[in-house]
C-alpha cells in the first residue's frame, strides 16, 4: 500500500482503516506534491487540497467526515488560526486523524534536495538556505539557477516577485513587516485601513507565506524589497503612512520603526519631530543617525545643524562637524548669541584637533569676548596658545 516516495509517517497513516490524514503546511511546503503521491498510492481515497480556500461550511463538513466518514480522507491546508472553522478542523485532525506538519527545509533536507540539481557543496547549500529561509520553491529556484550558471539570489528574488504579483493584500502585509510593523490583525487593520475579517486573513496568509523568518517579525532575505516594488511607490508610501499614523495614534511609535520609515523615504512632520526628539535624548553615536533620519523625514536641516555638529564632534567625526559649522557660521547674523558661541567652540575645537590652532584663534578673535559669553575664557586661552 505504501510508496517509497511517501514519508514514513504518511505511509503509516495510510495503513489505517479507513485512513485519515491532515497535512498542514505553509505556502509551497510540498503539500500538493505529497497529495499527488498519495493519489497514486491510493487512487480511490478522497483527497482535498487547499482546504483553507473553501467556504466555512465545507471545512466543517470535512471535519465531520474525519470523525464519521466511512471512507479514507486526506486533507491538506495552510494554517489559518484566526478562522473558527479551521481551528475546528485542526482539533478534529489532532483527535481523529494523523496530522503531518510540513515546515521550511532543514539543512539536511536542503542538502538532499540540492543533489537533484547536481549540487553537493554544503557551503553553497547553507547560503541558499539562509537566503531563502528554507522556502522550498525559493530554494529550488536558486538551485536551478546554480545548475544553469545563473545568479541564485536573483532567481530566488524573481520567484518571490512572481508570488506577490497580483496579490496586493499579501504584498501590503509583508511591506508592513519590512517597515517594522507587526503582521497581526490589529496593526493590519489600522495601518492598511481594512476590515477585521480581511486583516485576519492577511495575517494568517503572511505567516503561512514562508517569506517571514521563524519569529515572524522580519522578511527572509530573498523577499527584502520585493513587497515595496510589487506595490509601487504610491502603494508602498500609503502603507508607510498608515503604519506611522496607527503607531502615533496609539503612542506606539518606536525608534526602529521610525528609522525604517525615514529610510524608506517617508516625509512627515510627526516622524521628523519624533526622530529629532529621540536624538536629543540619545548618546552621541545614536543621536547622529537619528538626526540624519529626522532630516530625511523632513526636518529642517538648518534647525538641526548645530545639534548635529555637536554630536559629530563628540563622536570624533571632525569632517562632518567642520562642514556643519562652516554652514552654520555662514548665517551667523541669524543665530542667537548662545548658538553662535557654541558653533564657534565646535569649529575651533575641530580645527585644533586637525592641528590648525591658528584657525581656532581666528574664530575666537572674530567672535570677540562680548559674543563669546561663557566661552570667553576658552577663547582667551586659545588666543594665548596661538
Amino acid at each position: 500500500m505504501s510508496s517509497p516516495a511517501l514519508p514514513r509517517v504518511v505511509a503509516h497513516a495510510l495503513t489505517a482503516d479507513p485512513p485519515r490524514l491532515l497535512v498542514v503546511g505553509g505556502a509551497h511546503t510540498g503539500k500538493t506534491k505529497l497529495l499527488n503521491e498519495i493519489r497514486q498510492t491510493l487512487p480511490h481515497i478522497v483527497v482535498v487540497d487547499d482546504a483553507h480556500r473553501l467556504p466555512a461550511d465545507e471545512i466543517r463538513n470535512l471535519a465531520d467526515r474525519m470523525i464519521h466518514g466511512d471512507h479514507g480522507i486526506v486533507v491538506a491546508t495552510e494554517p489559518r488560526p484566526h478562522r473558527a472553522e479551521m481551528l475546528q478542523l485542526m482539533s478534529t485532525g489532532a483527535a481523529h486523524a494523523c496530522t503531518v506538519a510540513l515546515r521550511p527545509l532543514t539543512i539536511e533536507e536542503a542538502l538532499h534536495r540540492a543533489t537533484a540539481f547536481g549540487i553537493s557543496d554544503p557551503t553553497l547549500v547553507r547560503a541558499v538556505l539562509s537566503f531563502t529561509g528554507g522556502a522550498r520553491d525559493l530554494a529550488d529556484a536558486a538551485f536551478a539557477a546554480v545548475r544553469e550558471g545563473a545568479d541564485p539570489r536573483s532567481a530566488a528574488v524573481d520567484r518571490v516577485r512572481t508570488r506577490l504579483a497580483g496579490n496586493p493584500g499579501l504584498a501590503g502585509a509583508l511591506a508592513l513587516v519590512e517597515l517594522g510593523g507587526a503582521p497581526d490583525p490589529a496593526e493590519l487593520t489600522a495601518a492598511l485601513g481594512i476590515d477585521a475579517d480581511l486583516a485576519h486573513d492577511l495575517a494568517d496568509a503572511a505567516h503561512a507565506s514562508g517569506l517571514l523568518t521563524t519569529g515572524g517579525d522580519e522578511l527572509v532575505p530573498a523577499a527584502s524589497g520585493v513587497p515595496a516594488a510589487s506595490l509601487g511607490p504610491h502603494g508602498f508610501r500609503t502603507v508607510a503612512q498608515g503604519l506611522l499614523s496607527c503607531r502615533v495614534d496609539r503612542d506606539l511609535l518606536t525608534v526602529p520603526v521610525a528609522s525604517r520609515l525615514a529610510a524608506a523615504g517617508l516625509t512627515d512632520p510627526r516622524l521628523a519631530d519624533y526622530l529629532a526628539a529621540q536624538a536629543d535624548s540619545s548618546n552621541p553615536a545614536e543621536a547622529s543617525d537619528l538626526y540624519a533620519a529626522a532630516v530625511r523625514a523632513g526636518a529642517d536641516a538648518a534647525d538641526l545643524a548645530l545639534r548635529r555638529a555637536e554630536v559629530a564632534a563628540a563622536t570624533g567625526d571632525r569632517s562632518t562637524a567642520a562642514a556643519l559649522t562652516d554652514e552654520i557660521l555662514e548665517r551667523a547674523d541669524s543665530l542667537s548669541p548662545a548658538d553662535l558661541a557654541t558653533a564657534v567652540r565646535i569649529a575651533a575645537t575641530v580645527a585644533a584637533g586637525d592641528g590648525m590652532l591658528g584657525r581656532s584663534a581666528d574664530l575666537y578673535e572674530w567672535l570677540g569676548p562680548d559674543r563669546a559669553g561663557a566661552d570667553a575664557p576658552i577663547g582667551a586661552a586659545v588666543l594665548l596658545a596661538a
